[in-house]
């Protein structure tokens, strides 16, 4: 379970990052 959140929140930050990217 505790890896299902972990690639939750990485992609989150990823999209946050892209977001700020783009």
């Amino acid at each position: 379970m505790a890896d299902i959140i972990d690639t939750a929140a990485e992609i989150e930050e990823l999209q946050r990052n892209a977001a700020l990217s783009a």
